[in-house]
């Protein structure tokens, strides 16, 4: 979560390490790692309260705010709460309402779930012919990438494209909880092989690794370069979470992070909106220059940041996102969902 608010901050931590060459295929890894074969029925009622009933419940948050703030033309971007921008457009690019858009990934997790588990079923829970199907729907998904299958055919395409290049890497998580892990420990020269691997490929095949799944934009061409540096990415992290999960105490303040990782991933792009109306306000009263400041792109782009005093501007996105997004989750767990739980009691 720390890389992905660093990313859409303009922070890269790891210049051997773009976020953006690992960093979706982390989360579908890690949500494979935790898959359990359960029956139809009870896979969809977890789903269903695990990830889509908070997933709508956001959506319907941010569209609400959204369609607010572009009736009093306080911003010119994103679209009104309407049953297509609510229901649809999360599964499809997840920028209906441009506050929540990093929520797009859970919606194409929800989707690469259900087809994992028919995919379980239909291949007998045999891992060989998982794994040969998984690496099958990865081809089948840079192919269709790289010949552009999306903008000339439609949604539909993004969506399969998405799917297939999703499932291989939540396979890989499966596949590792069950055969790799017991073997697998700390060690520094695992870090360094992969360290390595990252500077021979940016150094002899593309200075270019980063891609986007979001719309399977990928800058070169090379099939195996996404996987690999997918894979290398999240070893690097496998090895740093092997390093501190005995040390990181669930109190603590990357516990909190780690626990409410949704909240996070849907609020913080809002806190870089609300740094930005600051800084809008502040130029306005004189409080400060801000020469930087550009209204223009203020209006129609919530990725937009003031350029004065880079890098640590950069910085100050981050923190925004961070200890805002922080405080508005622990308040609401601390003292309004204890109300709403006390009063859920009382009546049911």
């Amino acid at each position: 979560m720390l890389a992905v608010i660093g990313g859409h901050s303009g922070i890269n931590f790891l210049p051997w390490f773009p976020v953006y060459s690992f960093h979706m295929p982390l989360f579908m890894f890690i949500s494979g790692y935790f898959f359990h074969d359960k029956p139809f029925l009870t896979f969809l009622r977890k789903t269903g309260k695990r990830l889509l009933l908070p997933f709508l419940l956001w959506n319907f948050f941010f569209g609400a705010i959204c369609t607010v703030l572009l009736k009093n033309g306080v911003i010119a971007f994103g679209t009104e709460l309407s049953l297509c921008s609510f229901l649809i457009e999360p599964f499809i690019s997840g920028h209906q309402f441009i506050f929540n858009l990093a929520t797009w990934f859970v919606g194409a997790l929800i989707i690469v779930q259900g087809v994992y588990w028919l995919l379980y079923r239909l291949c007998k829970k045999n891992m060989f012919f998982l794994t040969v199907v998984s690496f099958i729907a990865y081809f089948i998904s840079l192919y269709l990438a790289f010949h552009h299958y999306y903008p000339n055919d439609g949604n539909v395409w993004l969506v399969i494209e998405r799917t297939c290049f999703g499932i291989c890497f939540y396979h890989l998580g499966l596949l590792y909880k069950l055969f790799i892990e017991r073997w697998d420990s700390f060690s520094i020269t695992r870090i360094a092989v992969v360290v390595c691997l990252n500077g021979i490929l940016l150094g002899f095949v593309s200075q270019y690794i980063s891609f986007g799944m979001l719309y399977m934009n990928f800058s070169s061409h090379a099939i195996l370069l996404p996987l690999i540096t997918s894979l290398t990415g999240i070893y690097l992290y496998m090895q740093v979470a092997e390093l501190l999960k005995d040390k990181v105490p669930r109190n603590s303040f990357l516990g909190f992070i780690g626990e409410n990782t949704f909240s996070f991933m849907a609020l913080h792009i809002f806190f870089f909106w609300i740094l930005n109306t600051m800084f809008l306000w502040m130029k306005q009263s004189q409080l400060f220059p801000l020469r930087s400041f550009d209204y223009d792109h203020y209006m129609h782009d919530v990725y937009y940041r003031i350029t004065e005093h880079a890098p640590m501007n950069d910085g100050l996105y981050f923190l925004a996102g961070l200890i805002g997004s922080g405080i508005c989750i622990y308040v609401w767990k601390r003292y309004i969902d204890k109300r709403i739980m006390a009063i859920a009691k009382q009546i049911f």
